[in-house]
């Protein structure tokens, strides 16, 4: 089991105005009732076993009193987890994907290339996925809010 919370880190860039940042990590419950029929919710994932799939949600909101604008928001995929593909969402975004630590970005992972053992380069691939980032289009306006998200699976 591995606890998720403590691994999910997020920075956004600095912009003007003030961008409050706030990270959640949950997994699938299925319970099955008397009558046979499932009721499926999200719970937080404090703990999960290998093979289960997390959605990681940064909510964000302009607490300040000006609008935002350049606002970046740069997660790591947590240790152990492999990210799920074309699972990273959020409105009015950007979405990019780094598979070297955040050091280069692509709007795909199979525009990013890594180093085989033999030194030969491929495509990235999920599993080698290291960093989501969404830039926020246009400017985010007093009190606004929204959330970006993406999934991935514990080794």
């Amino acid at each position: 089991m591995f606890g998720l919370l403590a691994a999910f880190a997020l920075q956004a860039a600095p912009a003007s105005g003030s961008i409050e940042l706030q990270s959640v990590a949950t997994q699938q419950k299925v319970t099955v009732e008397k009558d046979g029929s499932k009721h499926t919710e999200m719970v937080p994932a404090a703990r999960v076993v290998p093979g289960t799939e997390v959605t990681y949600t940064i909510n964000y909101q302009n607490v300040g009193a000006k609008p935002a604008d350049d606002v970046v928001i740069n997660n790591p995929v947590p240790a152990h987890m492999d990210y799920v593909a074309n699972s990273a969402s959020g409105t009015n975004t950007t979405i990019s994907y780094s598979a070297d630590g955040g050091k280069t970005w692509a709007g795909t992972l199979a525009q990013l290339s890594v180093k085989n053992a033999d030194g030969s380069m491929r495509p990235a691939t999920e599993k080698d996925c290291t960093h989501v980032r969404w830039v926020v289009n246009g400017k985010v306006a007093p009190g606004a809010r929204g959330s970006v998200s993406f999934r991935a699976v514990l080794q």
